[in-house]
Order: C-alpha cells, then structure tokens, then sequence
C-alpha cells in the first residue's frame, strides 16, 4: 500500500472566504501562515460567517506582501494593506470566546457592506489579539476553536459514494488533506508527523449548514446534503455529525505537498449510532417539505418573541432564527441545520413548518412544544419564549 501523503495545504485568510490552495506554507502555533487572520464582524463585534451570509465563500483573495486583494461578484477590487490598520483594538465574538482584534480601515468597512447588504467591520488578529485553544495552551486565530482541521480524500470518497451528487472537499474547507488512508483512519489518530511537523489530534469536527452550501454558486444544496447523508452513519451521541479532524501543532515549521503522513499515536475512534426509523421517515419526507415551503404564497406574520419582549412582523418564508436576527435578537445557535439543539425554543400559539430532519430535539422535547428556531418557518403568527 502507499503512503501516507500530504495531498493539499489550504488557507482562508478572511474566515468564510474562499480558500487559497498552496504548494508549501509556513505552520505557526495559532495555524497556517495568513490562515483566518481576518474576520468580518456586526457593529456589536458579532463574528460572521457564511452560515448566515452564504456569498461571503465567493470572496476570492489573494496574498501580497503588504496585505491582501479581494475581487468578489459585482464589486470592484479591493485591496487591503497592512500599512492603513488603525491602531485600536475591538472585543469580537467567536462562539464563546472574546478576542481583541485589531480594527482595519472604514474602506474596507464600506466594501463588504455594499457586497453583503449589511453593515459590517472588517477585523485583524494583530499583535496584541490573543485566544487559547480549548483544554490545550495552544493558540488559534479566528478559526471555529482549533488552528488546523485534517480530512483524508478517502473520508470524501466515501461519503461521495453514497450522494446522488457528489459534493467537493472544499466544502469541507480543510486545511490538510491526506492521501491513501482509508476511509475515516483518521478517526483513529491521535498524534500525527506530517514532514517536520508534530500534530495532536484534538477532537473530531463537528459540521455545520455551511457544508451545505456550493462554494461556486453560494447556493445551498436541496436535501441539506451532505449533512442528510452524514446524519446516517457518522452521529455520535451527542447528535453531531462528524466529518475530520481538529489539530494542534506541537512545533513549528514548514509543510510541502507529498510530505509523508506518519501516524505515531492511535486512540479508539469514536461510535457513530444509525438513524433511528422516525428519522429515515423524516429524510424521506424532506425534498417534499422544502419543496412546499419553496412553493407556499409569501405572507405577513406576527413573531411574538415573549422572553425577549420583542414583536416582529416577518414572513413565512424564512426561518425564526434568521427574523428574530433581522429584529436585533441575540439567539443562541451553532450549526444552523437542525443537528446541535441550541437555537431550541418554545412555541406557545401558532403553526410552524418544521424542516427539522436531523434530530436536534429528541421526542419529549417535541412533545413539550419546542421547535428549533433554525429548522421552522412561522406558518401563521406566533409566540415564542426561551427554553
């Protein structure tokens, strides 16, 4: 059998961008050289991502030595020198954590503002940002918790073998990939020496709506694939779908492609469960739901959000989450697609279609009246309070 081989290095300088694919790059404790060194953020320092912001993946960049050049649809070229930053630093939010990033420049403001249609900050990891890796002394910039993320080419074909439609490794947006493993070896690893670089496999990656949504076009696959074919055979008990692995480095360096992949600590991998019989009815069910959703005539109502003594009128055409966003609500999420069971409210009065498929709320908990706010679109008016 071959060896294991370093088949891709890719970076996404400004998180949810589009990636850079390189033949060689510089490893750093907090990631990859330039990698997700940039993040756009709400005027209150809200992190944004494409899971709410889908055309975010269409900004092409490109890495220069004084800064960046972005081209993107319909927008002129921007180009983003490390010689304008501002001096002062702003607290941005990334999950749970709170970073001090570096405020760039009001003209780069404006640029992504146009682009999104919304108003937003362009934010730096300067000198003086600083966030710890979780149970690790580690760093990480602005990446989701951990500085590296692995996926074997094998782990994709596997997964591709059982899609209609096949989907690309850059969906996945990994930093690493690894050539002539078998499907989900990396499961098994716990410390890895790629070239001169010593990794620690930290924990399996949890995927999220993003790896729904086509990195060409930043129109989201129907069906929600391939998190309805993950949600098959790659669940863990937790109810997240595990596609690749989350790294630290234990040194620095210099990785190339084709550098050998040497496995030298293995660990047990983790159980997946199947789906129950409730849940394949619910896949069954799901290209008819989004269909009719797709379909219903466009009407005005009433969300009452109660615990957040908010009234907002929206539509039902859009989830709860993304109109209690637009009303300047702060509602917990995480995956955006059903899975993790975080967004979970309650529904008090009113009708709702729920597209939730992949099990973010177990039976009690949908008996109770509680619906995930990503996963249900207002039908009529209705009232809703935390959980």
């Amino acid at each position: 059998m071959s060896k294991l081989s370093l088949s891709q290095i890719n970076i996404y300088p400004i998180k949810s961008c589009a990636g850079i694919a390189l033949s060689s790059s510089k490893v750093e404790q907090k990631g990859l050289e330039f990698d997700r060194r940039f993040v756009l953020t709400t005027t209150n320092g809200t992190f944004i991502t494409a899971r709410t912001d889908s055309t975010l993946c269409l900004v092409q960049t490109e890495v220069c030595a004084t800064g960046l050049r972005l081209n993107a649809p319909g927008m002129p070229e921007l180009t983003i020198k490390y010689s304008d930053f501002s001096d002062n630093y702003q607290m941005v939010k990334v999950w749970e954590d709170n970073i001090k990033g570096q405020y760039c420049h009001p003209k780069y403001d404006q640029w992504f503002s146009q682009y999104l249609g919304k108003t937003c900050k362009l934010v730096f990891f300067g000198e003086q940002s600083k966030r710890q890796v979780k149970n690790s002394q580690s760093q990480v910039s602005f990446a989701d918790g951990y500085p590296f993320l692995l996926i074997s080419q094998q782990s994709l074909n596997d997964l591709n073998s059982r899609l209609a439609t096949p989907v690309t490794m850059s969906q996945f947006r990994p930093n690493l990939v690894v050539d002539n493993s078998t499907a989900f070896e990396e499961d098994t690893w716990k410390k890895v020496r790629i070239g001169e670089i010593e990794f620690e496999v930290m924990k399996s990656c949890s995927r999220c709506i993003f790896t729904t949504v086509d990195p060409k076009s930043a129109k989201k696959y129907q069906a929600r694939e391939p998190l309805t074919t993950l949600q098959k055979y790659r669940k863990d008990k937790k109810g997240d779908l595990l596609f690749g692995q989350n790294l630290i480095a234990l040194n620095t360096g210099k990785l190339t492609l084709n550098d050998e992949v040497v496995v030298t600590e293995k660990q047990a991998p983790t159980i997946y469960f199947d789906q129950t019989p409730t849940s394949a009815r619910r896949h069954r069910n799901l290209a008819s739901q989004l269909q009719a959703s797709d379909q219903a005539a466009t009407k005005s109502v009433e969300i009452v959000f109660s615990s957040w003594d908010v009234k907002h009128q929206g539509n039902n055409q859009t989830s709860i989450l993304e109109q209690g966003e637009t009303a300047g609500l702060n509602i917990p999420f995480s995956c955006r697609a059903g899975i993790c069971g975080r967004c979970k409210v309650k529904l008090n009065r009113g009708e709702v279609r729920n597209l939730n498929v992949l099990n973010g709320l177990t039976e009690q908990e949908v008996n109770e009246g509680y619906i995930l706010a990503c996963s249900c679109i207002p039908q009529t008016d209705v009232e809703i309070t935390k959980s």
